[in-house]
């Protein structure tokens, strides 16, 4: 019992921590799902700072695509871009470097530069000389690179640039591009309006036309954006009409109360919003601005109970806090089975007697001692896992809802799961060594005389 309740609550802790990290990992995915629309527009039709474009192609280094499409767009070479993209992700971690140390001291190291001003001040040999000899006393703060690293980015700072400022004007004239050509199919409607518009041969066509520009914009991306914005703006125009006045009077006759918009929407398919209404939306639409609504409310929730999840974001499977309450379960269970070993030796003297005058060594006393213990271990780390694992399953389930199912991480669990029993066997049997020890050092006629 002592193996199995350690081995419950540290597979309860194993396994809350790989589930909270699946549904994490989930629930980023699904909010950048949701933004696809908005995030597709904005990058086919926004011209990028020259800072926005450093940290995309920083980023690039983690998804090919990035560059590929930079290269598409801009029209220079893949190498060039890969090359650039290196000096783009060492700018961003020495500018996450002077971005979080504390403002006292950035106001010693390089004053009140920010962003491209710290590494200009920087360049100066006098200046660079004075920085690192105001940095050395600051033990707290460690260079994220090699000072002769960041001297090599200092001297070819101003080249690299250029070099990002002429990418940028490239960048420029292709979205230009785009825009003219966007234009001469939307007429005077919004791009997302025109978007769903029933001419799919034009939208094909548009598609086609933004491929050839060199974004990348697969028929699968546009059918996923294409059917988010109809649901979008339904629900834009929904909202929009529940807020006239004439619709908050009729609201009013007809509940018999006022609501907040967000629970108008909610009873969009209360039989009763038709007399508010009317035929303006079909069942369809209506239904599939509901789940929409009540979808994109609960992912918000989980977004904040991610932001709020502190151990999340340390990288780590299990948190510093839960590491210290396992040690500690751990620590009580090797307790709790030497004393449980202790009694059973003080119980078998004759046993243990009986087997040495048969010809039993110590050492024979010894693994079978160990031996029992391990087989102990085996089955209080089964039952230990199994309790664990459902403890784990329904504390999340009724702490996170359906998500816990839909991200159910199967092959870390399984992991978990032999962990939590290797840890029961290995912690019974160390917990077993003493007694074993002392069971097998007793002579013959003490154990008999003591019996």
């Amino acid at each position: 019992m002592v193996v199995v309740m350690a081995v419950a609550f540290f597979m309860v802790l194993l396994t809350e921590s790989v589930i909270q990290s699946a549904v994490s990992q989930g629930v980023q995915v699904e909010s950048k799902a949701m933004r696809e629309p908005s995030v597709l527009l904005g990058h086919i039709q926004k011209v990028p700072t020259i800072g926005e474009h450093s940290k995309r192609l920083a980023q690039g280094n983690e998804d090919s695509g990035v560059l590929k499409e930079a290269a598409q767009v801009t029209g220079i070479t893949i190498e060039e871009v890969n090359a650039l993209s290196l000096r783009c992700e060492s700018e961003q971690i020495y500018l996450d470097f002077f971005g979080d140390m504390g403002i006292g001291k950035r106001r010693i190291l390089i004053k009140k530069n920010k962003g491209a001003e710290i590494f200009t001040h920087l360049y100066d040999e006098k200046t660079w000389k004075s920085f690192l000899t105001k940095l050395e006393p600051m033990r707290s703060l460690k260079l994220p690179t090699d000072e002769a690293d960041l001297r090599s980015f200092l001297n070819g700072y101003e080249k690299y640039r250029e070099d990002m400022r002429n990418f940028s004007q490239k960048w420029r004239l292709k979205v230009e591009k785009l825009r003219l050509i966007s234009a001469g199919y939307m007429g005077k409607v919004s791009l997302d309006e025109w978007l769903i518009s029933p001419d799919k041969k034009s939208v094909a066509e548009w598609r086609k036309k933004v491929t050839e520009v060199g974004f990348s914009l697969t028929e699968e991306r546009l059918t996923r954006v294409q059917e988010l914005l109809r649901i979008t703006i339904t629900r834009d125009r929904i909202e929009s009409t529940l807020r006239s006045t004439e619709m908050v009077r009729k609201y009013r006759e007809v509940f018999y109360s006022s609501a907040p918009l967000a629970n108008k929407m909610i009873q969009l398919l209360d039989p009763k919003m038709k007399e508010i209404l009317g035929d303006q939306y079909s069942q369809r639409e209506l239904k599939e601005v509901v789940l929409n609504v009540k979808y994109e409310r609960k992912l918000r929730s989980l977004e904040r109970w991610v932001a709020s999840n502190e151990e999340l974001g340390s990288g780590s499977i299990i948190g510093g806090r839960k590491l210290f309450l396992a040690m500690i379960a751990f620590l009580v269970c090797v307790v709790g089975i030497t004393n449980a070993m202790l009694m059973s030796v003080t119980e078998r003297f004759m046993e243990i007697a009986t087997m040495k005058c048969l010809g039993a060594t110590d050492g024979f006393i010894l693994k079978q001692f160990v031996l029992e213990a391990g087989f102990q271990g085996f089955l209080g780390g089964m039952l230990g896992m199994l309790v664990g694992l459902l403890v784990a399953i329904i504390k999340n389930l009724i702490q996170l809802g359906t998500p816990v199912l839909n991200y159910f991480p199967l092959s870390h669990v399984v992991l978990c799961s032999l962990t939590a029993i290797v840890c029961g066997v290995v912690l019974a049997m160390l917990a077993a060594i003493y007694p074993s020890w002392s069971a097998s050092r007793m002579a013959p006629m003490e154990a008999m005389r003591v019996e």
